[in-house]
């Protein structure tokens, strides 16, 4: 045991040791090890130690899976928000916090919007009423005092969306792809809600067309659910 000890540079209950050791090729290193003292000090058969040991294996790797996603939920979070430009929708968005300290946090986000409503569906001016948008964009987030009341937010990522009908901002329908970057600042409400405005601009380009490149504005209201 002292031999394990040492070597897996553990303190305290054996699985909190392999919790608290980086790398994984020495942990399994350690682990075998370890096995091995069990069975000569016990003087056990191959066959004999097959039940204990794939019961401890099973044991020791659900503490091991568990100390190494700890705390992976509390930094997911679920999104919606109110889209506008170039129509009128709603989005969806998941997100993942990969690093925070007290200055800042950032996240990766995937978010999918779609956006079936012109303004000719709420004040016609004689006009016809542009086609649907559906848009995806993938890209990170950074929040500025994650842990504040209210923090400043930045999104940069790529996105892509389909235009339909008679679009607005885009002279064609078809499928655009581009870069994005949105400025906007969000209020805590609860502990695990936060809510606020952010506007984004996306220059793109047609794909399978010309060279031509479009500024396209978008605003979003942000309602997140932390978890």
């Amino acid at each position: 045991m002292d031999g394990f000890q040492e070597f897996a540079k553990c303190e305290g209950v054996r699985a909190q040791g392999f919790c608290n050791y980086q790398g994984s090729g020495v942990r399994e290193l350690a682990f075998s090890y370890y096995m091995r003292v069990i069975r000569k000090g016990h003087k056990m058969g191959c066959f004999e130690f097959k039940g204990i040991g794939t019961k401890v294996s099973l044991l020791l790797l659900a503490l091991m899976t568990g100390c190494s996603t700890a705390g992976l939920g509390d930094d997911l979070y679920l999104g919606g928000s109110l889209s506008a430009v170039p129509n009128i929708g709603l989005s969806l968005s998941v997100g993942q916090v990969f690093d925070r300290d007290e200055k800042r946090a950032w996240s990766f986000e995937l978010e999918m919007a779609h956006q079936p409503w012109d303004d000719e569906d709420f004040a016609s001016d004689g006009n016809p009423a542009a086609g649907d948008i559906t848009q995806f964009q993938l890209g990170v987030k950074r929040s500025s005092d994650p842990f504040g009341h209210r923090h400043w937010t930045q999104r940069y990522g790529f996105g892509w969306f389909r235009a339909r009908g008679i679009p607005n901002v885009v002279d064609e329908p078809g499928d655009y792809a581009g870069l994005y970057a949105g400025f906007g600042f969000e209020t805590q409400l609860s502990k695990s809600v936060s809510m606020g405005p952010e506007l984004s601009l996306m220059p793109v380009n047609m794909e399978g067309g010309g060279s031509d490149l479009y500024w396209v504005p978008q605003f979003s209201w942000h309602i997140i659910w932390g978890f």
